[in-house]
Formats: structure tokens, sequence, C-alpha cells
């Protein structure tokens, strides 16, 4: 595994992440195993989420959309 930087987008529709619209939670230490926090979403509310991983090179590998739903 190489390590890479995270960057999570979120939203409750489609998450476009060209829109500088769209929020995001990242951290850019270079790591192979990552843990990252969202905070301030709403309760039982569907989110969908797009995971970014970046490594040293600039190389980018994106997730397909991911569907949450918070907890009460």
């Amino acid at each position: 595994s190489e390590p890479a930087a995270t960057k999570v987008y979120y939203g409750t529709s489609t998450v476009d992440v060209n829109s500088t619209s769209t929020a995001f939670v990242s951290n850019s230490s270079l790591v192979t195993d990552h843990s990252i926090a969202i905070t301030g979403l709403s309760t039982s509310t569907p989110y969908v989420l797009v995971l970014e991983s970046k490594d040293a090179s600039g190389n980018v590998s994106l997730s397909n959309s991911l569907g949450v739903t918070t907890g009460n």
C-alpha cells in the first residue's frame, strides 16, 4: 500500500468533487492507514460520500459514491 492523503466529500444529495461548494474534510498527511472524522452532520439523515486518495506524485483515486445514514 502506498502512502496517500485523504479527502472525503459529502452531501445530502449527489456529490460533485469538482464543485467548490461541495463540503469536504481532509488530511494532507501521507499515510497508509486512513481515519477521518466528519463532524456537524444531522441525525437520522442520509448522506452521500466520495473518498479521494492522493499520493506524493499527485495521482488521485476516487471511490464510487457511498450512501450512509447517520444514527439518532
